[in-house]
Formats: C-alpha cells, structure tokens, sequence
C-alpha cells in the first residue's frame, strides 16, 4: 500500500494556519504530497522541515523544503506555504481532525482542543526520541573512552 493511501487532501491554507510556527506539526507532513499554485512545478513531495532563516535579514521561523517532480526544488516558510502550495496529503487523522475544525469555526473549543491535544502528543513523541538519540550518544561516546 502506497503511504498516499492513508492521506487524504487538505488546503494548504488550513494546515497552515493549524500548523502555524510550530515545527512539531510542521513536521507530521514531512513527505507529504503537495500540489503546487504553479502547475509547471508539477506535484512534489515535503522532504524536510526545519527552523531556520530563509534569508540573513529575515527572522528565524519554520522553513519546509519541497521537491518537485519536475526536479525542481524549492524553500518557503511556515507564513508563505499556502502562497506557494495549493493541496497537501495528510494523514487521514489529520486531515479530519483540521477540517472539523474548520467547519466548526474559530468558536469551536472543543474542535480546537483536540487538535491541540494531538499537537502536545507530537512534541512529547518529538522529545521522548530526541532524549533517546542524546542517551544513544552520550552511550556511543562513552564506549569510545
């Protein structure tokens, strides 16, 4: 089974907004497929996000790096993804978790809570492996005294 099968379109706009600064949910689409506005582009994949400066005089942020079919590759922010992205894949979950949301409005606690729920699930999950990766490190260079 293709990893597209367990995805389900989203608007850019609203993962976007739902995503907003926070690198954790950013990453959750990381090898998402995206269309793109410009249809010359192709369709494309997220193959990394990360936090960082797009330019030296810009504040940092989030910045998702996208690779197109075409082999064209490119570089936007958090703030100007839906400028650039039309349609991204998500997981299932996700995707019917921001749409509710969606069509419940700003208004809905309960919607929003949920998602703020599954957020806070990322960044514990996030910070449990990044424990684990500098436990495995600091183990890899104990072995090597």
């Amino acid at each position: 089974m293709d990893v597209d099968d367990k995805r389900q379109p989203v608007d850019a706009a609203l993962f976007a907004s739902y995503a907003g600064d926070d690198p954790v949910r950013w990453r959750e689409a990381t090898g998402a497929r995206v269309l793109p506005h410009d249809e010359r582009r192709g369709d494309g994949r997220i193959v990394q996000v990360r936090w960082g400066t797009a330019q030296p005089s810009a504040g940092a942020g989030v910045l998702i790096r996208l690779y197109y079919r075409s082999g064209l590759t490119g570089t936007t922010t958090s703030r100007s993804f839906a400028r650039v992205v039309e349609v991204v894949h998500l997981p299932v979950e996700l995707a019917r978790l921001i749409a509710q949301a969606a069509a419940a409005g700003s208004g809905d606690r309960e919607a929003a809570g949920r998602l703020e729920a599954r957020a806070e699930q990322l960044r514990r999950r996030h910070d449990d492996e990044m424990a684990a990766r500098a436990q495995a490190l600091r183990e890899a260079a104990a072995r090597r005294r």
